[in-house]
């Protein structure tokens, strides 16, 4: 469809030592007044020489220099003398300085002494410079127009892809700081986590014909799109912005672009000029739509994605056969304005309408206080939700895997946020405060219409919750800790550690355990102790 100083003497002695390579003749250094350095002691030749003369009122510290490439390091010649004023004599001269020269030149610097020698896309592992991001640097796709079709649209091809891997040591995650520039049209999609640029999280294409740019990482699973806006309007816009993305070592990275209609909107800004975009492979200004991606740094992550941190380790675990549940009694402390809830979870099968991980019912109806659950092939979770609409979600057909799911809800901007695997899937504003009442908390199970459904099938552990909104950098690194120490905001850990009985404690300090079952007597719907293999 179509689309909206050094002295001439001092000069001349210096090139003649060079051309005449070794010398068994004392080096003489001129003196210049409060500025010379003290005499260096000639290494490159083959015999024994004596430090130069220092030169008057000079101050430096400093040492001889290495020799030249391939030829044999004299041995150390003795001090110099300081000149009348100078602070520092001439050192002697280095036979061991001399000799390194002489095998090909100094040794170059280990990156543990100095960081700064590794290029872009390297990092320093064990003293040395690994290339592990070099493959991302540079990579494009290009969207070219090859005839116009009206005054702001030109015809182009269907769709790009280009695909690299990440280096690096296997069981690594890299941070990796990427560079995006480029010249694209906005596009409007749904879903996802916006932080109010081009740049979105999760999400999908609404349906129209704008073009859809695309960026995945096959490990850890992400999808991100870096033309978020609003389709429809005519006229291109110049992309500049970078993003710290957590990378596996060995995951492919896909860059891909599709032009749904074969056409796109020209490079035009607002006043009909085209962008010309700095620092890129391409001509400028280019006709057509591209995105180049560039490496600023890449650092190991300080908590990997296999990493096994914090205090404790999973031993035991609860399993759930789609008629179990735990329960935790109502309490203040589960109240909260804001909320995160935390679990890890091993879905078996899917189990009835819905299955639920763990919530707070509210009211009489279908309606929780917050919960994170399955239905309809998807993973859900909310705060106020009666039915899937309006609330974040992610497609879900994948059993038999542990898997960490989170949700935040911040009470001062009314943001809900769904996370998988410590990323940020779907990002959606609620309708309002969260309401409570006495119900219980339920754990593999929920309340609804005043019985108790959605059972859920798999096992369950390491479940938290929160009475704040936490960062995406907290959930990263503490669904890879068993337990956490007791502190502001936890509100209930139950890290089922048990492996017995009909209770599990809860180790956030506010002694809100659970029992196994509708009470604390052994009965058909209590779950299973099970060994936890949750992949700390």
């Amino acid at each position: 469809m179509l689309r909206p100083g050094l002295g001439f003497l001092g000069i001349a002695w210096t090139l003649l030592v060079w051309s005449c390579g070794s010398s068994s003749s004392d080096k003489a250094v001129p003196e210049e007044a409060g500025a010379d350095a003290g005499g260096a002691a000639d290494v490159w030749g083959a015999g024994t020489h004596s430090g130069g003369v220092g030169g008057d009122g000079g101050s430096t510290t400093r040492t001889d220099d290495a020799g030249q490439a391939n030829e044999p390091g004299g041995s150390g010649g003795a001090p110099g003398a300081a000149g009348n004023g100078g602070s520092v004599a001439g050192e002697a001269g280095s036979m061991t300085e001399g000799a390194a020269a002489g095998a090909g030149g100094a040794p170059p610097v280990s990156c543990a002494v100095d960081p700064t020698v590794c290029k872009e896309g390297e990092v320093c592992s064990d003293g040395t410079c690994e290339n592990v991001a070099g493959a991302l640097a540079g990579l494009l796709w290009e969207l070219p127009c090859s005839s116009e079709a009206s005054s702001n649209v030109c015809n182009t091809i269907a769709n790009t892809s280009v695909s690299t891997q990440l280096g690096g040591a296997p069981g690594i995650t890299y941070d990796v700081k990427l560079h995006f520039r480029g010249v694209g049209e906005q596009k409007t999609y749904s879903g996802g986590c916006s932080d109010g640029s081009y740049w979105l999280t999760g999400g999908a294409p609404n349906g129209d014909t704008y073009n859809v740019y695309r960026l995945t990482i096959s490990s850890p699973p992400q999808t991100f799109y870096l033309n978020r806006g609003t389709s429809s309007i005519e006229r291109a816009w110049a992309l500049d912005f970078e993003r710290t993305l957590r990378i596996d070592a060995g995951a492919t990275v896909t860059l891909f672009a599709d032009a749904i209609d074969n056409q796109e909107i020209k490079n035009k800004d607002e006043l009909g000029q085209p962008f010309a975009v700095p620092n890129v492979s391409l001509p400028q200004p280019y006709d057509g739509q591209f995105i180049q991606m560039d490496v600023e740094s890449v650092e190991a992550d300080a908590i990997s994605s296999h990493s096994s941190v914090g205090q404790g380790s999973a031993g035991s675990a609860l399993s759930f056969s789609g008629a179990q549940l735990a329960t935790v009694a109502d309490a203040a402390a589960l109240h909260a304005a804001s909320i995160t809830q935390e679990a890890w979870f091993n879905f078996a099968a899917p189990s009835g309408v819905y299955s639920s991980l763990f919530g707070k019912t509210y009211g009489a109806g279908s309606q929780d206080s917050y919960t994170i659950w399955f239905q309809d092939a998807a993973l859900h979770a909310g705060i106020g939700a009666a039915s899937t609409s309006g609330v974040p979600a992610v497609p879900w057909t994948t059993y038999g895997e542990w898997h960490h799911a989170a949700l935040t809800y911040d009470g001062a901007t009314q943001i809900q946020a769904l996370y998988v695997d410590g990323l940020p899937v779907s990002c959606l504003p609620a309708g309002g405060a969260v309401l409570y009442d006495s119900h219980a908390l339920l754990i593999g199970a929920d309340t609804d219409n005043g019985s108790t459904n959605g059972f859920f099938n798999g096992t369950l552990d390491e479940l938290r919750l929160f009475s704040v909104a936490r960062t995406p950098a907290q959930i990263w690194a503490d669904m890879h800790t068993h337990r956490l120490d007791v502190q502001a905001g936890l509100v209930g850990q139950w890290t089922f550690d048990e492996g017995s009985g009909q209770t599990t404690a809860d180790s956030s300090g506010n002694d809100l355990s659970a029992w196994l079952g509708t009470t604390d007597a052994v009965e058909a719907s209590d779950p299973t102790w099970v060994a936890s293999t949750v992949p700390h």
